[in-house]
């Protein structure tokens, strides 16, 4: 078996970085000039949407975009009558989960609604809960935006796995 810490450098390997480096710091830079709350999330959401292909990063533009929404939305209305709640925080988990499985949504949108649920829900940010979830929506979202301009100026090959 291949030692997964030993990978060769290529050229793909330096432009895939430098690719990041530019989308995230684009993202970070849009979201701080629309004067979004919590603008690091943008810079992350960038980062997640350039990992992958053109075709892979739409797809889970969609899937990150609406796992976003849910959670937001589940974070403010949950945590809002039980904030910080551990079985509250368990069955908002599990809900949004068996909505994803009945709308057959991707788990990558389980995935975001979860972490996005847990941000709004669990993190004390000292406001309205609803306008919490809302910046982090569009926080998510102009980093989505910008990565998929990066992702569109700048295709990216696929890395060697």
């Amino acid at each position: 078996m291949a030692n997964p810490l030993k990978r060769t450098r290529t050229p793909t390997t330096y432009a895939h970085a430098l690719r990041s480096a530019v989308g995230a710091a684009a993202a970070l830079g849009a979201a701080r000039l629309c004067g979004v709350a919590d603008p690091h999330w943008a810079a992350i959401s960038a980062l997640v949407v350039l990992q992958s292909s053109l075709e892979t990063s739409l797809f889970l533009s969609v899937q990150r975009l609406l796992g976003t929404a849910v959670g937001a939305a589940a974070g403010a209305a949950i945590g809002g009558f039980l904030p910080g709640s551990l079985p509250a925080f368990g069955a908002g988990v599990l809900a949004i989960g068996l909505a994803c499985a009945a709308t057959r949504a991707d788990q990558a949108a389980l995935r975001y609604s979860g972490i996005t649920l847990a941000v709004v829900m669990l993190i004390p940010h000292g406001g309205s809960l609803w306008m919490t979830a809302l910046w982090r929506f569009l926080a998510v979202s102009v980093g989505i935006a910008v990565a998929l301009g990066v992702a569109v100026a700048w295709p990216g090959r696929r890395m060697a796995a």
